[in-house]
């Protein structure tokens, strides 16, 4: 892109000075048109043919730069296109990038979900099996159990 410009910048500047010499021959012709008038025929025949060719020179010369300037600017445009073209596919590749650890983030949530809430799930199962075996049990099976289990524990 920084090459685009420095060639842009090459070309107005060449434009402005071939501008600028055009001007300054035209001036000149104008101002040799008042000596041309007191000159014989044939010298001032050779001065306009002369004239004539210097002008047809810069114009073939703007033209050169006209087409120099197409040329530069589809150039400029190639490029602009090209860098274009690869940040949507750098875009493209970000955004699939992150649409997998999105997918990736949510999975691992969801079975960190799904594994909390099945250890909630045993853990109120349990509490309510416990719950349902008290109530079942009369007082006196229940001393009967602990005095065994203590027993137990005091053999071992």
């Amino acid at each position: 892109m920084a090459v685009a410009a420095f060639h842009l910048h090459q070309f107005r500047g060449l434009r402005l000075s071939i501008t600028t010499l055009h001007q300054r021959a035209l001036a000149g012709l104008s101002q040799g048109s008042q000596e041309r008038d007191r000159r014989p025929d044939g010298e001032a025949a050779r001065e306009k043919a002369a004239a004539q060719a210097l002008k047809d020179e810069y114009e073939a010369k703007l033209a050169g730069l006209e087409n120099a300037r197409r040329e530069l600017v589809a150039d400029v445009r190639r490029m602009a296109e090209s860098d274009a073209q690869k940040l949507l596919a750098a875009a493209a590749d970000a955004a699939a990038r992150m649409k997998r650890d999105a997918e990736r983030a949510a999975k691992s949530d969801q079975d960190r979900a799904v594994r909390e809430l099945r250890a909630e799930a045993a853990r109120l199962a349990a509490a309510l099996a416990a719950e349902d075996i008290r109530r079942r049990l009369d007082p006196a099976v229940r001393q009967q159990l602990v005095e065994e289990f203590l027993e137990g524990v005091a053999k071992a």
